[in-house]
């Protein structure tokens, strides 16, 4: 949730910028920013993705199976 307040954050500020026809270094560091931002995000999804399957795989492995024969 933090990482899109702040991609719709940066996205406010460079549309201001270009709506307001501001120099050329405004734009640069608004899109710059909100490229971040989506890199911060896939990231976000890489990693969950990675560690539900590393999850999923341990507690497999963890669980003893069950015998009604004791």
């Amino acid at each position: 949730m933090m990482v899109f307040t702040w991609f719709l954050g940066d996205l406010y500020k460079t549309i201001y910028f270009v709506t307001r026809s501001a120099p050329f270094q405004f734009l640069l560091c608004g899109f710059t920013q909100i490229t971040f931002d989506c890199l911060i995000f896939l990231q976000i999804l890489y990693y969950k993705k990675v560690n539900y399957r590393m999850l999923s795989k341990s507690y497999v492995a963890s669980v003893k199976p069950y015998s009604r024969c004791q």
